[in-house]
Protein backbone atom coordinates (compact mmCIF):
# COMPACT_ATOMS: atom_id res chain seq x y z
CA UNK A 1 0.00 0.00 0.00
CA UNK A 2 3.05 2.27 0.95
CA UNK A 3 4.53 1.75 -2.58
CA UNK A 4 0.92 2.75 -4.24
CA UNK A 5 0.73 6.24 -2.57
CA UNK A 6 4.39 6.58 -3.22
CA UNK A 7 3.30 6.36 -7.02
CA UNK A 8 1.06 9.17 -6.58
CA UNK A 9 3.88 11.71 -7.37
CA UNK A 10 5.19 11.46 -10.48
CA UNK A 11 8.92 11.42 -11.52
CA UNK A 12 8.61 14.72 -12.64
CA UNK A 13 7.09 16.18 -8.97
CA UNK A 14 9.55 14.05 -7.36
CA UNK A 15 12.51 15.40 -9.28
CA UNK A 16 11.49 18.78 -8.74
CA UNK A 17 11.08 18.95 -5.47
CA UNK A 18 14.72 17.52 -5.03
CA UNK A 19 15.90 19.73 -7.07
CA UNK A 20 14.58 22.75 -5.79
CA UNK A 21 15.83 26.29 -6.29
CA UNK A 22 14.78 29.14 -4.21
CA UNK A 23 13.53 32.46 -6.43
CA UNK A 24 15.46 35.22 -5.75
CA UNK A 25 12.49 36.93 -4.01
CA UNK A 26 12.99 34.11 -1.38
CA UNK A 27 16.36 35.60 -0.48
CA UNK A 28 15.15 39.37 -1.10
CA UNK A 29 12.69 38.17 1.82
CA UNK A 30 14.82 37.22 4.15
CA UNK A 31 15.19 39.08 7.50
CA UNK A 32 18.40 37.69 7.51
CA UNK A 33 20.52 36.05 4.91
CA UNK A 34 22.87 32.39 6.32
CA UNK A 35 25.57 32.11 3.70
CA UNK A 36 24.42 28.66 2.73
CA UNK A 37 25.57 27.18 -0.77
CA UNK A 38 21.97 27.92 -1.77
CA UNK A 39 22.23 31.54 -0.71
CA UNK A 40 26.39 31.75 -2.33
CA UNK A 41 24.86 30.24 -5.85
CA UNK A 42 21.95 33.07 -5.90
CA UNK A 43 24.77 35.65 -5.11
CA UNK A 44 27.00 34.22 -8.08
CA UNK A 45 23.95 34.06 -9.99
CA UNK A 46 23.21 37.90 -9.49
CA UNK A 47 27.07 38.84 -10.00
CA UNK A 48 27.23 37.05 -13.15
CA UNK A 49 23.90 38.43 -14.79
CA UNK A 50 25.40 42.84 -13.62
CA UNK A 51 28.51 41.62 -15.37
CA UNK A 52 27.36 40.37 -18.09
CA UNK A 53 24.92 43.25 -18.51
CA UNK A 54 26.02 46.35 -18.05
CA UNK A 55 23.23 48.65 -19.82
CA UNK A 56 20.87 47.39 -16.97
CA UNK A 57 23.36 47.93 -14.12
CA UNK A 58 23.65 51.81 -15.55
CA UNK A 59 19.65 52.09 -15.54
CA UNK A 60 19.18 51.46 -12.08
CA UNK A 61 22.17 53.58 -11.42
CA UNK A 62 20.20 56.46 -12.86
CA UNK A 63 16.80 55.51 -11.51
CA UNK A 64 18.12 56.43 -7.99
CA UNK A 65 18.80 59.87 -9.23
CA UNK A 66 16.86 63.04 -8.69
CA UNK A 67 14.33 63.95 -10.94
CA UNK A 68 16.13 67.68 -11.34
CA UNK A 69 19.57 65.78 -11.56
CA UNK A 70 18.12 63.51 -14.27
CA UNK A 71 16.33 66.62 -15.88
CA UNK A 72 19.79 68.75 -16.03
CA UNK A 73 21.55 65.70 -17.21
CA UNK A 74 19.55 65.16 -20.56
CA UNK A 75 19.68 68.75 -21.55
CA UNK A 76 23.33 68.59 -21.55
CA UNK A 77 23.46 65.43 -24.09
CA UNK A 78 22.91 63.02 -21.73
CA UNK A 79 25.90 60.36 -20.84
CA UNK A 80 28.06 59.20 -23.15
CA UNK A 81 27.10 55.57 -24.76
CA UNK A 82 30.38 55.15 -27.20
CA UNK A 83 31.77 52.31 -25.43
CA UNK A 84 28.98 50.36 -25.19
CA UNK A 85 27.72 50.92 -29.12
CA UNK A 86 27.30 47.18 -30.60
CA UNK A 87 27.56 45.69 -27.34
CA UNK A 88 24.60 43.32 -26.91
CA UNK A 89 23.90 40.82 -24.46
CA UNK A 90 25.52 37.16 -25.03
CA UNK A 91 24.37 34.11 -23.84
CA UNK A 92 27.49 32.40 -23.77
CA UNK A 93 28.89 35.09 -21.46
CA UNK A 94 26.30 34.01 -18.87
CA UNK A 95 26.84 29.99 -19.73
CA UNK A 96 30.14 30.89 -19.56
CA UNK A 97 30.50 32.32 -16.03
CA UNK A 98 27.97 29.72 -14.63
CA UNK A 99 29.99 27.35 -15.46
CA UNK A 100 33.19 29.14 -13.36
CA UNK A 101 30.32 29.22 -10.91
CA UNK A 102 29.81 25.07 -10.81
CA UNK A 103 33.81 24.78 -10.93
CA UNK A 104 33.94 27.02 -7.70
CA UNK A 105 31.15 25.20 -6.23
CA UNK A 106 30.73 22.08 -7.11
CA UNK A 107 27.99 20.78 -4.24
CA UNK A 108 25.69 23.29 -6.11
CA UNK A 109 25.17 21.02 -9.14
CA UNK A 110 24.77 18.13 -7.09
CA UNK A 111 22.32 15.10 -8.74
CA UNK A 112 18.90 14.32 -7.60
CA UNK A 113 20.34 11.39 -5.52
CA UNK A 114 22.49 13.61 -3.71
CA UNK A 115 20.01 16.18 -3.00
CA UNK A 116 17.25 14.05 -1.74
CA UNK A 117 19.71 12.29 0.77
CA UNK A 118 20.49 15.60 2.41
CA UNK A 119 17.32 17.61 1.91
CA UNK A 120 19.29 20.44 0.53
CA UNK A 121 16.37 22.81 0.37
CA UNK A 122 15.51 22.65 4.59
CA UNK A 123 18.72 25.15 4.78
CA UNK A 124 19.25 27.58 7.70
CA UNK A 125 17.59 29.84 5.20
CA UNK A 126 14.59 27.96 5.36
CA UNK A 127 14.90 27.86 9.06
CA UNK A 128 14.82 32.07 8.67
CA UNK A 129 11.74 31.97 6.39
CA UNK A 130 9.88 29.73 8.99
CA UNK A 131 10.69 32.09 12.19
CA UNK A 132 9.84 35.40 9.82
CA UNK A 133 6.17 33.61 8.84
CA UNK A 134 5.34 33.29 12.00
CA UNK A 135 6.26 29.40 12.44
CA UNK A 136 8.54 29.23 15.64
CA UNK A 137 10.63 27.02 16.88
CA UNK A 138 10.83 25.35 20.20
CA UNK A 139 12.66 27.76 21.87
CA UNK A 140 10.41 30.41 20.88
CA UNK A 141 6.98 28.92 21.09
CA UNK A 142 4.37 28.69 23.47
CA UNK A 143 3.18 25.53 25.40
CA UNK A 144 -0.52 24.65 24.44
CA UNK A 145 -3.16 24.72 27.08
CA UNK A 146 -2.93 20.71 26.81
CA UNK A 147 0.18 20.57 27.89
CA UNK A 148 -0.34 18.44 31.08
CA UNK A 149 -2.67 15.86 29.47
CA UNK A 150 -0.18 15.41 26.28
CA UNK A 151 2.60 14.16 28.86
CA UNK A 152 0.34 12.24 31.01
CA UNK A 153 -1.23 10.29 28.46
CA UNK A 154 2.11 9.63 26.36
CA UNK A 155 3.63 7.92 29.35
CA UNK A 156 0.25 5.62 30.00
CA UNK A 157 2.01 1.54 29.67
CA UNK A 158 1.01 -0.58 26.31
CA UNK A 159 0.50 -3.92 26.63
CA UNK A 160 2.07 -4.74 22.91
CA UNK A 161 5.24 -3.51 24.66
CA UNK A 162 5.66 -5.08 28.10
CA UNK A 163 8.58 -7.11 28.60
CA UNK A 164 6.50 -10.19 28.20
CA UNK A 165 5.10 -8.80 24.41
CA UNK A 166 8.29 -7.32 23.40
CA UNK A 167 11.23 -8.74 24.86
CA UNK A 168 15.16 -8.65 24.89
CA UNK A 169 16.03 -10.79 21.83
CA UNK A 170 13.24 -8.53 20.34
CA UNK A 171 14.99 -5.19 20.68
CA UNK A 172 18.13 -6.90 19.61
CA UNK A 173 17.08 -7.40 16.05
CA UNK A 174 15.92 -3.73 15.96
CA UNK A 175 19.21 -2.89 17.51
CA UNK A 176 20.89 -5.17 14.56
CA UNK A 177 18.23 -3.76 11.72
CA UNK A 178 19.51 -0.40 12.88
CA UNK A 179 22.78 -0.53 13.24
CA UNK A 180 23.40 -2.29 9.47
CA UNK A 181 21.61 0.48 7.74
CA UNK A 182 23.10 1.97 4.90
CA UNK A 183 21.38 4.59 4.01
CA UNK A 184 17.73 6.27 4.70
CA UNK A 185 15.68 3.48 2.67
CA UNK A 186 17.13 0.87 4.85
CA UNK A 187 15.92 2.25 8.13
CA UNK A 188 12.48 2.32 6.17
CA UNK A 189 12.50 -1.04 5.32
CA UNK A 190 13.93 -3.06 8.31
CA UNK A 191 14.07 -0.31 11.53
CA UNK A 192 11.18 2.14 10.92
CA UNK A 193 8.31 -0.99 10.71
CA UNK A 194 9.33 -2.10 14.44
CA UNK A 195 8.76 0.87 15.61
CA UNK A 196 5.19 1.73 13.72
CA UNK A 197 4.72 -2.01 15.55
CA UNK A 198 4.00 -4.05 12.41
CA UNK A 199 0.82 -6.17 14.39
CA UNK A 200 -0.53 -2.93 15.10
CA UNK A 201 -0.91 -0.79 12.25
CA UNK A 202 -3.85 -2.53 11.22
CA UNK A 203 -6.09 0.37 13.66
CA UNK A 204 -3.58 3.03 11.60
CA UNK A 205 -2.80 1.15 8.19
CA UNK A 206 -5.98 3.23 6.54
CA UNK A 207 -4.94 6.54 7.62
CA UNK A 208 -1.10 6.50 6.94
CA UNK A 209 0.68 7.98 4.03
CA UNK A 210 4.62 7.46 2.56
CA UNK A 211 6.43 9.82 0.77
CA UNK A 212 3.78 11.91 -0.44
CA UNK A 213 4.03 15.60 -1.82
CA UNK A 214 2.02 17.73 -0.31
CA UNK A 215 1.58 19.65 -3.48
CA UNK A 216 -2.47 20.43 -3.34
CA UNK A 217 -2.58 22.57 -0.23
CA UNK A 218 -2.48 26.50 -0.34
CA UNK A 219 0.79 28.08 0.80
CA UNK A 220 1.36 28.35 4.49
CA UNK A 221 3.96 31.45 3.73
CA UNK A 222 4.45 33.06 0.37
CA UNK A 223 5.09 30.42 -1.89
CA UNK A 224 8.75 30.98 -2.28
CA UNK A 225 9.67 27.31 -0.14
CA UNK A 226 9.14 23.94 -1.46
CA UNK A 227 6.02 21.67 -0.40
CA UNK A 228 6.21 18.88 2.84
CA UNK A 229 6.65 16.02 1.58
CA UNK A 230 6.67 13.73 4.80
CA UNK A 231 8.10 10.48 5.30
CA UNK A 232 4.80 9.02 7.43
CA UNK A 233 1.97 11.20 8.07
CA UNK A 234 -1.76 9.57 9.40
CA UNK A 235 -5.07 11.45 8.53
CA UNK A 236 -8.37 10.61 7.61
CA UNK A 237 -9.66 8.81 4.84
CA UNK A 238 -11.46 10.93 2.26
CA UNK A 239 -14.95 9.05 2.16
CA UNK A 240 -14.81 9.55 5.88
CA UNK A 241 -15.45 13.27 5.44
CA UNK A 242 -18.42 14.54 4.14
CA UNK A 243 -18.03 16.42 0.35
CA UNK A 244 -19.22 19.65 0.63
CA UNK A 245 -16.38 19.86 3.86
CA UNK A 246 -13.72 18.31 1.52
CA UNK A 247 -14.88 21.30 -1.41
CA UNK A 248 -14.97 24.05 1.23
CA UNK A 249 -11.95 22.70 3.03
CA UNK A 250 -9.77 21.31 0.67
CA UNK A 251 -6.93 23.62 0.19
CA UNK A 252 -6.13 23.40 3.43
CA UNK A 253 -6.74 20.21 4.86
CA UNK A 254 -5.93 17.83 0.98
CA UNK A 255 -2.45 17.13 0.60
CA UNK A 256 -2.62 15.78 -2.39
CA UNK A 257 -5.20 15.27 -5.28
CA UNK A 258 -5.16 11.66 -5.06
CA UNK A 259 -8.71 10.29 -4.05
CA UNK A 260 -7.75 7.49 -1.85
CA UNK A 261 -4.54 9.75 0.08
CA UNK A 262 -5.16 10.47 3.96
CA UNK A 263 -6.29 14.11 4.66
CA UNK A 264 -6.65 16.47 7.48
CA UNK A 265 -2.89 14.96 8.35
CA UNK A 266 -2.22 15.42 12.48
CA UNK A 267 0.68 12.98 12.89
CA UNK A 268 4.14 13.04 11.05
CA UNK A 269 7.15 11.10 11.34
CA UNK A 270 10.59 12.30 9.37
CA UNK A 271 13.44 9.99 9.23
CA UNK A 272 17.53 10.22 8.73
CA UNK A 273 19.83 7.45 7.62
CA UNK A 274 23.29 7.03 9.53
CA UNK A 275 24.73 10.51 7.97
CA UNK A 276 21.09 12.33 8.10
CA UNK A 277 21.20 15.76 9.99
CA UNK A 278 19.15 15.92 12.74
CA UNK A 279 18.61 19.78 13.04
CA UNK A 280 17.30 19.35 8.93
CA UNK A 281 15.01 16.68 10.68
CA UNK A 282 13.91 18.95 13.54
CA UNK A 283 13.36 21.86 10.65
CA UNK A 284 10.69 19.17 8.39
CA UNK A 285 9.45 18.46 11.42
CA UNK A 286 8.30 22.24 12.29
CA UNK A 287 7.03 22.50 9.05
CA UNK A 288 5.43 19.41 8.72
CA UNK A 289 3.48 20.19 12.31
CA UNK A 290 2.27 23.58 11.09
CA UNK A 291 0.96 22.58 8.02
CA UNK A 292 -1.22 19.94 9.89
CA UNK A 293 -1.84 22.45 12.94
CA UNK A 294 -3.85 24.50 10.03
CA UNK A 295 -5.66 21.46 8.51
CA UNK A 296 -7.06 20.81 12.10
CA UNK A 297 -7.93 24.29 12.85
CA UNK A 298 -10.06 24.64 9.49
CA UNK A 299 -11.63 21.26 10.29
CA UNK A 300 -12.24 22.28 13.97
CA UNK A 301 -14.11 25.56 13.27
CA UNK A 302 -16.17 24.73 10.09
CA UNK A 303 -19.38 26.03 9.69
CA UNK A 304 -18.31 28.51 12.07
CA UNK A 305 -19.08 32.26 11.73
CA UNK A 306 -15.75 33.26 12.89
CA UNK A 307 -12.91 31.08 13.85
CA UNK A 308 -11.78 30.44 17.28
CA UNK A 309 -8.30 29.31 18.57
CA UNK A 310 -8.43 27.26 22.13
CA UNK A 311 -4.51 27.27 22.34
CA UNK A 312 -4.93 23.32 22.31
CA UNK A 313 -2.41 20.90 20.29
CA UNK A 314 -3.96 18.39 18.24
CA UNK A 315 -1.17 17.98 15.83
CA UNK A 316 2.36 15.69 16.48
CA UNK A 317 5.56 14.97 15.03
CA UNK A 318 8.19 12.50 15.74
CA UNK A 319 11.76 12.22 13.95
CA UNK A 320 14.26 9.50 14.29
CA UNK A 321 17.95 10.09 13.82
CA UNK A 322 19.06 5.86 13.29
CA UNK A 323 22.87 7.08 12.98
CA UNK A 324 22.03 8.26 16.80
CA UNK A 325 19.30 6.41 17.70
CA UNK A 326 17.22 9.54 18.67
CA UNK A 327 13.62 9.48 18.63
CA UNK A 328 11.79 12.99 19.37
CA UNK A 329 7.99 14.01 20.18
CA UNK A 330 6.98 16.87 19.51
CA UNK A 331 2.90 18.71 19.40
CA UNK A 332 2.16 21.45 17.59
CA UNK A 333 -0.69 24.14 18.03
CA UNK A 334 -1.67 27.05 16.66
CA UNK A 335 -2.81 31.03 18.30
CA UNK A 336 -4.56 33.60 16.73
CA UNK A 337 -2.63 36.46 14.64
CA UNK A 338 -0.71 38.81 16.46
CA UNK A 339 -1.55 41.93 14.23
CA UNK A 340 -4.58 42.65 12.38
CA UNK A 341 -5.44 40.93 9.05
CA UNK A 342 -1.97 38.85 9.92
CA UNK A 343 -1.52 35.47 9.37
CA UNK A 344 -1.86 32.58 12.62
CA UNK A 345 1.22 32.11 14.64
CA UNK A 346 2.58 28.29 14.93
CA UNK A 347 4.13 26.62 17.91
CA UNK A 348 6.32 23.60 18.26
CA UNK A 349 7.05 22.15 22.11
CA UNK A 350 9.26 18.90 22.28
CA UNK A 351 7.30 16.68 24.38
CA UNK A 352 10.54 14.05 25.42
CA UNK A 353 13.55 12.62 23.33
CA UNK A 354 14.66 8.91 23.75
CA UNK A 355 17.89 6.96 22.75
CA UNK A 356 16.16 4.25 21.81
CA UNK A 357 18.58 2.01 20.75
CA UNK A 358 20.52 2.15 23.72
CA UNK A 359 18.66 -1.10 26.21
CA UNK A 360 15.05 -2.05 25.83
CA UNK A 361 13.80 0.28 28.50
CA UNK A 362 14.34 3.15 26.89
CA UNK A 363 12.97 1.94 23.35
CA UNK A 364 9.70 0.78 25.51
CA UNK A 365 9.56 4.38 26.79
CA UNK A 366 10.07 6.19 23.51
CA UNK A 367 7.64 3.79 21.50
CA UNK A 368 4.98 4.00 24.08
CA UNK A 369 4.67 7.65 23.93
CA UNK A 370 5.46 7.43 20.32
CA UNK A 371 2.42 5.05 19.65
CA UNK A 372 0.17 6.78 22.56
CA UNK A 373 0.58 10.11 20.34
CA UNK A 374 -0.14 8.78 17.17
CA UNK A 375 -3.63 7.28 19.57
CA UNK A 376 -4.14 10.75 20.88
CA UNK A 377 -4.04 12.54 17.61
CA UNK A 378 -6.31 10.04 15.95
CA UNK A 379 -9.13 10.52 18.65
CA UNK A 380 -8.63 14.20 17.83
CA UNK A 381 -8.78 14.24 14.31
CA UNK A 382 -12.01 11.59 14.54
CA UNK A 383 -13.74 13.71 17.18
CA UNK A 384 -13.25 17.33 14.38
CA UNK A 385 -14.47 14.56 11.46
CA UNK A 386 -17.62 13.64 13.68
CA UNK A 387 -18.58 17.28 14.54
CA UNK A 388 -18.07 18.61 10.86
CA UNK A 389 -20.31 15.63 9.53
CA UNK A 390 -22.75 16.53 11.66
CA UNK A 391 -23.07 20.11 10.98
CA UNK A 392 -23.36 19.29 7.31
CA UNK A 393 -26.68 16.75 8.08
CA UNK A 394 -28.06 19.42 9.50
CA UNK A 395 -27.74 21.65 7.17
CA UNK A 396 -29.15 19.02 4.73
CA UNK A 397 -31.81 18.35 6.99
CA UNK A 398 -33.07 22.19 7.41
CA UNK A 399 -33.70 23.21 3.54
CA UNK A 400 -36.23 19.69 3.38
CA UNK A 401 -38.22 21.30 6.70
CA UNK A 402 -38.38 24.28 5.01
CA UNK A 403 -39.71 22.82 1.52
CA UNK A 404 -42.36 20.62 3.69
CA UNK A 405 -43.88 23.47 5.47
CA UNK A 406 -44.48 25.54 2.30
CA UNK A 407 -46.44 23.25 1.24
CA UNK A 408 -48.39 22.90 4.09
CA UNK A 409 -52.44 23.68 2.58
CA UNK A 410 -55.02 26.78 4.82
CA UNK A 411 -58.66 26.74 4.92
CA UNK A 412 -59.89 29.71 3.22
CA UNK A 413 -62.69 29.77 5.68
CA UNK A 414 -60.33 29.95 8.73
CA UNK A 415 -60.23 33.16 11.34
CA UNK A 416 -57.96 35.46 10.86
CA UNK A 417 -55.96 35.30 14.05
CA UNK A 418 -54.90 31.57 12.82
CA UNK A 419 -52.98 31.97 8.92
CA UNK A 420 -50.75 33.69 11.59
CA UNK A 421 -50.36 30.80 13.92
CA UNK A 422 -49.59 28.70 10.69
CA UNK A 423 -46.87 31.31 10.05
CA UNK A 424 -45.69 30.95 13.50
CA UNK A 425 -45.55 27.57 13.33
CA UNK A 426 -44.03 27.39 9.72
CA UNK A 427 -40.86 29.60 11.39
CA UNK A 428 -40.54 27.29 13.95
CA UNK A 429 -39.84 24.32 11.73
CA UNK A 430 -37.49 26.24 9.26
CA UNK A 431 -35.16 27.09 12.23
CA UNK A 432 -34.85 23.76 13.35
CA UNK A 433 -34.06 22.24 16.03
CA UNK A 434 -30.99 24.19 17.31
CA UNK A 435 -32.43 27.61 16.27
CA UNK A 436 -34.21 30.09 18.05
CA UNK A 437 -38.21 29.80 17.88
CA UNK A 438 -40.67 31.91 15.95
CA UNK A 439 -41.41 35.22 17.77
CA UNK A 440 -44.77 35.45 19.19
CA UNK A 441 -47.73 37.18 17.61
CA UNK A 442 -47.39 40.13 20.07
CA UNK A 443 -43.79 40.27 19.38
CA UNK A 444 -43.06 42.86 17.23
CA UNK A 445 -40.22 43.98 17.76
CA UNK A 446 -38.36 40.38 16.92
CA UNK A 447 -40.65 39.44 13.82
CA UNK A 448 -39.18 38.71 10.87
CA UNK A 449 -41.98 40.24 8.78
CA UNK A 450 -43.79 43.24 9.92
CA UNK A 451 -47.23 44.38 8.22
CA UNK A 452 -47.71 47.78 7.03
CA UNK A 453 -48.38 50.10 10.38
CA UNK A 454 -52.08 51.17 10.81
CA UNK A 455 -54.14 52.54 13.27
CA UNK A 456 -55.99 50.42 15.19
CA UNK A 457 -59.70 51.28 15.90
CA UNK A 458 -60.59 51.79 19.43
CA UNK A 459 -62.51 49.23 20.85
CA UNK A 460 -65.93 49.83 21.55
CA UNK A 461 -66.16 49.18 25.43
CA UNK A 462 -63.33 51.94 25.48
CA UNK A 463 -65.61 54.69 23.08
CA UNK A 464 -68.87 54.18 25.41
CA UNK A 465 -66.72 54.85 28.48
CA UNK A 466 -65.66 57.59 27.33
CA UNK A 467 -69.00 58.77 25.95
CA UNK A 468 -70.65 58.38 29.53
CA UNK A 469 -67.43 60.77 31.07
CA UNK A 470 -68.25 63.53 28.48
CA UNK A 471 -71.68 63.44 29.34
CA UNK A 472 -71.28 63.68 33.21
CA UNK A 473 -68.82 66.72 32.59
CA UNK A 474 -71.44 68.40 30.62
CA UNK A 475 -74.38 68.05 33.18
CA UNK A 476 -72.28 69.33 35.95
CA UNK A 477 -70.97 72.74 33.95
CA UNK A 478 -74.84 72.88 33.25
CA UNK A 479 -76.04 73.41 37.17
CA UNK A 480 -72.97 75.46 37.90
Amino acid sequence: MSGTRSSENNDAELEAWANWVYPPEFYDRLSKIHLTEGALAELDRRNAVAKTNPVIASTRQCVTEEEDDVARFARHGGPDLMDVCNYGYTESRLVDTLDKTKQLHPDAATTTETKTTESTPYSANFEQHLADHGVHATYSSQKPANWAEIRSVVTQRRPSLSSSQFSEGAFNRFEDENDRAKNKADVMAHAIPTILDSNDRCEHRRAEGRNVLFDNLAPLTDATVTNPMPDVYYGARPDDLARPIRDELGPNIMPSAGHDLPLAPNFFVEVKGPNGSGAVANRQARYDGAVGSRALHHLQNYGEAEPTFDGMAYTYSSTYISGTGTLQLYAHHSTAPVTKGGQPEHHMSRINAWAINGNADSFRHGVTAFRNARDLAKQHRDGFVQAANGTVQREQKEPKQISQSAHVPTDVGQSQEQPQEDAGEKQTKRAGANKKPAPALGDTKNRQINPPKRRCPTPAVEVSVRLTRAAKRRRCAAEV
